[in-house]
Order: structure tokens, then C-alpha cells, then sequence
């Protein structure tokens, strides 16, 4: 399977962005702070992403980890410095930060449940569309030329991967929950992303299905050269796939780096894990 190259020339989104000058960490967060009246949720957090690797975000619930994302994403409004690429996404618009390449699944499904799994997929693909108004709106020429190559894409680079090709025209709403979570990470991937947030992808799931959803981002980071940050309770799930943890408290990170790491910390042990 041939990938092409994805970033900033694909989107189109001219932000005098050097993929040439790019470092290590592929998403820096510095800082972040967020508070909702007098309740501090989030309180200084800072973190790294390599890239090429899987960070996790753990903690206790009501730590702050999915705020954490609603940060990075501009679903909330935090205070601090985030770099993606090098480029300070601190101050862009939710949209902006998708066309850049960061794509997030849910904790909750957020899916269209009277679409195919097909109609969803391509709603997570308009990103990438670039005819205009005009030639959208007639489906004539180049619009139409477009929307066969998204298409192509995603039958060939998204359907394919995650083996979904015999539901592709099943209306979501009936297909049972892990099928449901699958379909909303392939609408994630149809953005042809290069950091994938997934907010507890294996929250729900039986034993086979959360085996089934691990092999699956295994198998995009590898095909697709993915970096990935997830939040994850299951610490078996976070012990076999992440390069590196995050472990929060109360909105403060408490510890950073391996699985293996964290959870011989003294202060992950007493806030999270047990003995």
C-alpha cells in the first residue's frame, strides 16, 4: 500500500510551514492552564510527543486528561503554548488545527447514526477537499474529478486497512459498539492525519474487541508513520503500545516517560494505580 506524502501542501493551508525545519517532538504542549469560573481544571501542564511514537494520558478520573485534548483541539479555551511541527497552534481555530493534521476521535461515539459507514467516513475527508463553492456546488469538472480521488483514498487507504469493506454501506446506528468505535476511527484517519488523538478508543469494549482496536492503531502507526496520543484506562492496553506516559492529578502532571516508569513512581502509585 502506497501512502502519500500528508502535512500543510496537502491541506492547502499556508502557514509558512517548513516540514524541513521540523524537530523531534512532533506536538510540544507548554504550560496549559484552563479553568471553568473558580474551578482550575488544568494547572501548568506540560508534555512532549516524538514523533513516530504513542504517548498516553493517564490518570484518575476527572484529572484533566480529556481536557487536556479539548485544549489541543480548541474545544476549550486554554492558556498556554502548543507546537505542532514547530508551528504555535496556541491561538488557531479548531478547523485549522484539523487541516494542520491532527485528527481526535471521542470518548463518547460521535457518529452520524442514520449514515452508512461509508457517508461517515467521507465527512471526516472534506478537510482535505479543495474545490471551491462554485464547483462544489455544480459537481462539474474539477469537483467531481476531486471527489473520485477522495473517494479512491478512502476505499483504498482507510476501508482497506480496517477491514471494513463489508459494512461500508451499513447505516451506523445498527452495527454493534466496537464496529461503531472502528467506523469512527476510520473517519479520523480519512483526514490523512499525522498525529491521531483517540480519547479512550477501548472504553466499552469486550477482550477481543479491544485486542482487535490495539492491533488496528499499531497497524496505521506503522503504515502511516502515525504519531498518536490516546487516553487509556486500561493499563494493560497502555503497557503493551505506549512509548511514553503522562500521568495526571488533580489537572498537574505527576510523572512523565516509559510504561514501565510510571508505575513504579511513588505518586502515580498512591493517585492511580494502587498497590
Amino acid at each position: 500500500m502506497k501512502l502519500k506524502q500528508r502535512g500543510v501542501e496537502e491541506t492547502g493551508l499556508a502557514m509558512n510551514f517548513d516540514a524541513r525545519k521540523c524537530t523531534t517532538n512532533l506536538l510540544t504542549v507548554e504550560d496549559l492552564h484552563l479553568s471553568f469560573g473558580g474551578l482550575r481544571v488544568l494547572n501548568g501542564v506540560s508534555f512532549e510527543v516524538e514523533e513516530g511514537t504513542i504517548c498516553a494520558l493517564i490518570g484518575p478520573n476527572g484529572s484533566g486528561k480529556t481536557s487536556v485534548l479539548n485544549c489541543i483541539n480548541h474545544f476549550y479555551p486554554g492558556k498556554g503554548t502548543m507546537t505542532f511541527k514547530g508551528h504555535n497552534i496556541s491561538n488557531v481555530t479548531s478547523q485549522q488545527v484539523a487541516k494542520l493534521g491532527i485528527a481526535r476521535t471521542f470518548q463518547n461515539i460521535a457518529l452520524f447514526k442514520g449514515m452508512s459507514v461509508l457517508e461517515n467516513i467521507k465527512v471526516g475527508r472534506h478537510m482535505a477537499m479543495k474545490s471551491g463553492l462554485l464547483s462544489g456546488g455544480i459537481y462539474f469538472g474539477r469537483a467531481r474529478r476531486e471527489e473520485i480521488r477522495q473517494r479512491q483514498f478512502i476505499e483504498d487507504e482507510v476501508i482497506d486497512i480496517l477491514h471494513l469493506e463489508g459494512i461500508r454501506e451499513t447505516i451506523v446506528g445498527s452495527l454493534p459498539y466496537g464496529k461503531q468505535k472502528l467506523v469512527e476511527l476510520a473517519r479520523a484517519l480519512a483526514l490523512n492525519p499525522q498525529l491521531l488523538i483517540l480519547d479512550e478508543p477501548s472504553a466499552g469494549m469486550n477482550q477481543e474487541e479491544t485486542e482487535d482496536m490495539v492491533r488496528y492503531i499499531l497497524d496505521v502507526k506503522l503504515i502511516w508513520s502515525l504519531s498518536v496520543l490516546l487516553v487509556e484506562h486500561n493499563m494493560d492496553v497502555v503497557a503493551d503500545i505506549a512509548d511514553a506516559c503522562c500521568v495526571l492529578n488533580h489537572g498537574v502532571v505527576i510523572a512523565f516517560g516509559t510504561p514501565d516508569t510510571v508505575r513504579q513512581n511513588e505518586a502515580v502509585i498512591e493517585a492511580y494505580i494502587g498497590n
